[in-house]
């Protein structure tokens, strides 16, 4: 289990520098809303990391997703743009038909490539693109010995 220290989690939003840690990704289906709503609840409103969220969704419908997000918890969500820079205390949604993927240097990438494991948004792409821009987590001392 990795411990979260406070400095790790407290502050106010900014530009998303520095290390690893200061993103989390997440892929749903949609039967995840409602515990994709409770993660977000219990999120502290001065958090130190940006979320960006993947939900298996209709390309044909608007997604009020980031609405309700926002309205479930202390930070503000919002569909990824194309172009953006990625920023601390907020929460990215991926719109519908279009995989959000991180680029160099932090910001937001939307593209409307092939379908994966039948979908667009799918969550593999955003997966990789972390992994691929921010790299291995470093080692810390709850992982000694491992």
């Amino acid at each position: 289990m990795v411990r979260t220290e406070p400095s790790d989690r407290e502050g106010p939003p900014g530009s998303l520098t520095g290390p690893p840690r200061d993103i989390v990704v997440i892929g749903a289906s949609r039967g995840g809303v409602e515990a994709l709503r409770g993660i977000v609840a219990a999120l502290p409103p001065n958090l130190q990391s940006t979320l960006l969220i993947v939900l298996h969704i209709s390309p044909t419908h608007a997604s009020l997703f980031p609405d309700v997000l926002s309205r479930a918890g202390p930070l503000p969500a919002e569909h990824g743009r194309n172009g953006i820079r990625i920023e601390r205390g907020r929460i990215y949604v991926a719109p519908p038909d279009h995989h959000m993927t991180i680029g160099p240097i932090g910001f937001i990438r939307l593209d409307q490539g092939p379908k994966e494991n039948y979908t667009r948004p799918a969550a593999d792409p955003l997966f990789r693109s972390a992994a691929s821009v921010y790299g291995a987590r470093h080692r810390n001392h709850t992982d000694a010995g491992r």
